[in-house]
């Protein structure tokens, strides 16, 4: 078995296990997609063509996928750089990779392209043909989705693929924040606003595996498994997946990030 991970255009992992499969590089399939229609309106499951990688791209298939807040913040937008629809969201997931393997290393801007890096243009058609947008040029809520090869990369197979989703925007940005950007020395204040699956990860990271006292001032139940998340322990995986859903309850993980009652929601792609 052969693991990839997604690196999407904000810098941070999203994570696509591969199992190495062939598939003729001029087929085309049809498959199930979550569809952003309209800003703010509900997800649409259709049938939507996956056409072939092109040079330097790869074919996944996805086995798992994951929720993140960009998802929503852009999913919400109507208008400016960002905002383009009709678009397949999802930037962290997990599956088989279906092209030829191969090595290249590229680096690109941090823009907002409702394509592909290197042209720009679509891989995904709706039923008539009509092109249907990228999202940080990795698009997981589909079956199938087809990526750069500069976002992929290899993690050992028998890495679980539910967690491997984990190993994108939250837990490594937040590490990666703390410990590569701000690079906090030792004996520093910090403050962390927001105790999503990156403010947690910063925690985890600067207290050494976490807080020694933790308060929730509230009352939410949410607030409560959050603060006990940030306590003194070992970093797992596991503890950041509050929720897991199929493709076909979609909607619901959206609801329950903006009600604040989810941390990540791991979305099967199968039944």
């Amino acid at each position: 078995m052969v693991l990839a991970v997604v690196a999407s255009l904000v810098g941070v992992l999203s994570t696509v296990a591969a199992r190495a499969c062939m598939l003729l590089a001029d087929e085309w399939r049809v498959m199930a997609a979550a569809v952003a229609r309209k800003a703010g309106e509900a997800l649409v499951i259709e049938e939507i063509q996956v056409l072939a990688p092109k040079a330097w791209e790869v074919r996944i298939k996805i086995i798992c996928t994951s929720l993140c807040h960009s998802d929503v913040t852009i999913w919400k937008l109507n208008s400016g750089p960002a905002a383009y629809f009709p678009r397949i969201f999802g930037h962290e997931a997990a599956g088989d990779c279906l092209s030829p393997k191969g090595n290249g290393c590229s680096k690109f801007p941090v823009e907002f392209f409702g394509g592909m890096p290197r042209d720009g243009s679509t891989r995904f058609l709706d039923v008539n043909g009509q092109p249907i947008h990228h999202f940080f040029s990795v698009s997981s809520f589909s079956q199938y989705t087809v990526v750069d090869i500069t976002h992929v990369v290899k993690l050992n197979s028998d890495f679980p693929l539910d967690k491997a989703c984990l190993l994108s925007c939250g837990v490594t940005t937040g590490v990666g924040a703390a410990c590569k950007v701000a690079q906090v020395e030792e004996g520093s204040a910090v403050a962390i606003f927001g105790l999503g699956s990156i403010g947690l990860a910063v925690i985890k990271e600067m207290t050494d595996g976490g807080a020694d006292y933790c308060f929730e001032c509230i009352g939410l139940a949410s607030l409560m498994q959050d603060a006990f998340s940030s306590s003194r322990k070992e970093l797992h995986l596991d503890e950041f997946i509050s929720h897991e859903i199929k493709l076909e309850e979609i909607n619901k993980a959206f609801e329950m990030l903006h009600e604040g009652k989810s941390l990540r929601c791991i979305i099967w792609m199968d039944n």
